[in-house]
């Protein structure tokens, strides 16, 4: 696993005919998507993004947007909160299988309550 790391991406995706998560009709549901590449050679973003895009797709989704793309790096998810240990849960968990995993997809007024308690708790820290 030393030669592996995990890029978060932050997404935001619209359900496409046949996806088996739209039981409530959204327009969007959002995930976080875990993300295990080789360190060496460097990827760029945009192969990150497509990895993304075609995982989505296997599930009948279409990315959307993506409000932030980052590396995984335990030491900055340390502290002690259920978000953070979620993180690094989710981050081991595709270190381990070497595929990408996703959050819970969540539809949007549940995304809206999310991205404000995980500010919230953020600034708590």
């Amino acid at each position: 696993m030393a030669n592996k790391e995990v890029w978060i991406v932050f997404t935001k995706n619209s359900p496409l005919e046949g996806c088996s998560i739209d039981i409530d009709g959204c327009d969007y549901y959002f995930a976080e998507a875990y993300v295990p590449i080789d360190v060496a050679p460097i990827l760029s973003l945009d192969s990150i993004i497509n990895k993304v895009k075609d995982e989505l797709a296997q599930a009948r989704l279409a990315l959307t947007d993506i409000s932030k793309c980052i590396r995984y790096k335990e030491d900055e998810w340390s502290a002690d909160t259920a978000p953070n240990a979620e993180v690094r849960k989710m981050a081991k968990k595709s270190l381990a299988s070497g595929a990408i995993e996703f959050s819970g997809f969540r539809p949007e007024e549940i995304q809206e309550l999310y991205q404000y308690t995980y500010n919230v708790r953020e600034l708590e820290v």
